[in-house]
């Protein structure tokens, strides 16, 4: 599954052939396993911080919008939307789910707990969504340039929570 700290194809795979082609010529690739290692305890360690600064907001989440690609946290209802994604199969407790991206407009954003943004699209209108939605999670600082309603967009890395 592709995530936050996985771009592309490249980044999850590659270390990997590269680890298992160094072997073959005996050469020993401890950061490039680090790395892969690192890539792959990505999306928990994001879960883990929206869930952190959820706690320290108080908000109570039962629908959450994931602008650039879907986690299923446990919440009641996990939207997505992104642009290049129409669909999105994953595993969870209950079995094979399927996801529907949704239309981004700000009924949608304004409909949702906490959005968090894991993929910083081009074809995002950040200012309205800084302007509709509740509380903001972003994990790339694509809300930099926003100057209005900064109490509400918590930085991933910042030292927001």
């Amino acid at each position: 599954m592709g995530s936050r700290g996985s771009g592309g194809h490249c980044i999850p795979i590659d270390p990997y052939y590269l680890s298992w082609l160094a072997r073959r010529y005996d050469f020993e690739t401890s950061f490039i396993t680090l790395s892969a290692r690192t890539n792959e305890d990505m999306p928990f360690y994001v879960v883990d911080a929206v869930v952190r600064a959820l706690a320290n907001t108080g908000v109570k989440v039962s629908i959450a919008k994931v602008l650039g690609l879907l986690f299923d946290a446990g919440f009641e209802q996990v939207d997505f939307t992104d642009p290049h994604v129409d669909t999105f199969s994953f595993s969870s407790q209950g079995g094979e789910k399927r996801r529907r991206g949704v239309e981004l407009d700000a009924n949608t954003v304004a409909g949702a707990d906490v959005v968090v943004l894991i993929t910083d699209h081009s074809a995002f209108p950040y200012a309205m969504i800084a302007d509709r939605a509740r509380l903001i999670v972003d994990t790339r600082n694509a809300f930099a340039r926003i100057p209005h309603d900064r109490d509400k967009i918590l930085l991933l890395g910042g030292g927001d929570f």
